[in-house]
């Protein structure tokens, strides 16, 4: 009986979390926790209302006694450590943070969020090999997710130089969401890259053609958008045309 209780009480201060109604929820959460003082979902979910009212100490408190020591179930406990990383995150205790994604994904490897948080951590901090490690391993966990693939081709670019990968992933995201404007934006800077660094331009030139041309095979055919591909292209070929290579 007392089990249910403890339950039903979890039950309905989450439906009154999503409600908003903030007070309620944090009443019931506390009786929980009278009761059962180390109830991890009730410190997750009461973690979270802080988080929501703008309590970040208490929140991050809150989510730290809910991870502390947590080992089984490891999907559970790997959710309460990455998001303690997330408040972290947020209120910028990167090394912190750092620590609990990591804790996180030695419980469950395949947390996407966590690979991908601990390479936006890594970035910031200018660790250009660990960045790129974290999104490929969020990559290798979901090959086919929209978010990886320009991430790992910004950091081939800009810290790497490693542009045929960039090219590369890329493609790959532009393959999951064809009509992508941030992405074409991107490779169009690459190709200015291509241009602007390479000791061949003329190979390099043709690069950006045949990846241009393949490019428009994947997108949708909407007459505007390959106007505005083939006006990329036109424009590329201006550019060479009056570079001092030719």
């Amino acid at each position: 009986m007392f089990l249910v209780i403890i339950a039903s009480y979890l039950k309905l201060a989450q439906v009154r979390l999503q409600q908003r109604h903030y007070p309620v929820s944090e009443a019931l959460l506390r009786d929980v926790l009278k009761s059962s003082p180390n109830n991890r979902q009730a410190l997750y979910h009461l973690s979270l209302l802080f988080a929501t009212t703008n309590r970040s100490y208490e929140s991050i408190q809150t989510a730290t006694k809910a991870a502390s020591g947590c080992s089984t179930p490891r999907d559970f406990c790997a959710f309460l450590h990455a998001h303690l990383a997330d408040l972290l995150h947020t209120n910028a205790m990167l090394e912190l943070a750092v620590q609990n994604y990591r804790k996180a994904l030695d419980l469950e490897p395949s947390l996407l969020k966590a690979h991908l948080n601990l390479g936006a951590i890594y970035h910031t901090q200018v660790r250009h090999l660990l960045t790129c490690e974290a999104y490929v391993a969020a990559y290798i966990q979901q090959v086919n997710c929209l978010q990886t693939h320009p991430l790992i081709a910004a950091i081939r670019c800009s810290n790497t130089s490693n542009y045929s990968h960039a090219w590369e992933h890329y493609s790959e995201a532009l393959k999951l969401e064809p009509s992508n404007a941030i992405l074409l934006e991107n490779i169009y800077k690459l190709q200015r890259v291509f241009k602007i660094s390479s000791e061949s331009a003329l190979e390099d030139f043709k690069v950006v053609l045949e990846f241009l041309k393949t490019l428009m095979s994947h997108v949708d055919p909407d007459v505007s958008f390959r106007y505005s591909l083939i006006f990329i292209l036109i424009f590329s070929i201006f550019e060479y045309a009056d570079s001092e290579y030719f």
